[in-house]
């Protein structure tokens, strides 16, 4: 053994030595305290222990870091997924409350263009289902048929002016025959009672036809058509449209009047719903377009308005 073993294994002599170097450690710190000898000694020796203690706390601070790091990319992740299903769903929410009010909108201009209007009374409002444009057949499908009081005949329009007329109804839905198809023809007179004659659709809903003026006629262009309320199927005074050209038919002596629809026919979103008018009569001279179907009166609905 080492003399320092032999030292404090001598029994009493020991324990005497053992506090005789405690108390000598106390003393040292006292003095210490009192006045800080051995600054200078302990700031060198923290300055050469520091990058020790360093590289040893390493490893656990590479472990909380990259620990961090996961689980706040995982969150990160995790949140960007919920706002961008909150974000969409706001989104979708939006359209349809601007939807909803354009829908509004043109709700109230449909029905203040019609209030206070006898021949309008009694109608319902159809929401467009579908449209068919091609070149043979201009039609579109309304979520109103025969459980609503729709029957073949029943003229159509919204607030700018004439649509068509309903082609065929079923229970809920019905085929609406537009102005400007090729076989629809209409009655019409220059506004305010003016001159008579029949308007043609051409396939075309951004136009429509007058085909045969005679040279002398005294329409011209600006003037605005409407329905002449002869013939049956569309009350008098319903907008059609306003003269935008006059051409004369090469080889035939006659003009014809190109017209631009009051009814903007490709954005129809909805539309009014009313009885067909009954006959009056034949223009003077001039053959009786058949009708898309029988004339019939529209059974009044339980409200006169249904959105």
């Amino acid at each position: 053994m080492s003399e320092r073993s032999d030292f404090f294994n001598k029994g009493a002599d020991s324990t005497l030595a053992l506090l005789i170097y405690c108390a000598s450690a106390v003393a040292l710190i006292v003095i210490d305290r009192k006045i800080n000898y051995l600054a200078q000694t302990r700031q060198s020796v923290l300055t050469w222990v520091a990058p020790i203690w360093r590289v040893a706390e390493l490893p656990t601070q590479i472990f909380q870091v990259s620990e961090g790091y996961f689980v706040d990319r995982s969150k990160l992740i995790s949140d960007y997924d919920l706002l961008k299903a909150d974000y969409l769903r706001q989104q979708q929410e939006l359209l349809a409350l601007r939807s909803e009010k354009q829908a509004a909108v043109r709700l109230s201009r449909l029905v203040q263009s019609i209030d206070g209007q006898p021949a309008f009374a009694g109608g319902i409002i159809a929401r467009v289902m579908a449209l068919d444009f091609t070149t043979d057949q201009n039609q579109l499908a309304i979520n109103r048929g025969r459980h609503h009081g729709i029957v073949p005949g029943t003229v159509v329009l919204n607030e700018s002016g004439l649509v068509g007329q309903v082609q065929s109804a079923s229970g809920a839905l019905s085929t609406v025959i537009l102005v400007s198809d090729p076989k629809h023809r209409i009655p019409a007179q220059v506004q305010g009672g003016g001159e008579r004659f029949y308007v043609a659709g051409v396939g075309d809903q951004r136009q429509l036809s007058v085909d045969r003026l005679a040279p002398t006629s005294s329409v011209a262009v600006g003037d605005l058509v409407e329905t002449s309320g002869l013939g049956g199927i569309f009350p008098e005074g319903i907008p059609i449209g306003q003269i935008t050209q006059i051409d004369k038919v090469e080889g035939e002596g006659v003009l014809r009047a190109t017209i631009v629809p009051a009814a903007m026919l490709s954005r129809l979103r909805e539309v009014y719903l009313i009885a067909p008018a009954p006959a009056v009569g034949p223009l003077p001279n001039t053959p009786v377009a058949e009708p898309e179907s029988k004339s019939a009166e529209l059974t009044p609905p339980r409200s006169p308005l249904v959105p």
